[in-house]
């Protein structure tokens, strides 16, 4: 799972690995991946305000329950 972060700090993490080489890694390895993408709500680049941490935490629960194994 890749956090949503700002868009800047994003731009830095993408320069230390190329997304689409990190996203077929783990589609390689039959791994299920969430990229959350970048945000501007962040307090300091990448914690997120609490409206992101809320809608993100759902998100992240929405995924993970149709993502996990169970739920197939």
């Amino acid at each position: 799972m890749r956090l949503p972060i700002d868009a800047g700090l994003r731009a830095i993490e993408d320069r230390g690995i190329e997304p689409t080489a990190f996203r077929h890694a783990f589609a390689d390895a039959a791994v299920p991946f969430l990229d959350l993408g970048a945000t501007g709500q962040t307090y300091d680049g990448s914690h997120l305000d609490w409206q992101a941490a809320k809608s993100t935490s759902s998100a992240i629960g929405d995924w993970m329950v149709t993502t996990a194994p169970s739920a197939r």
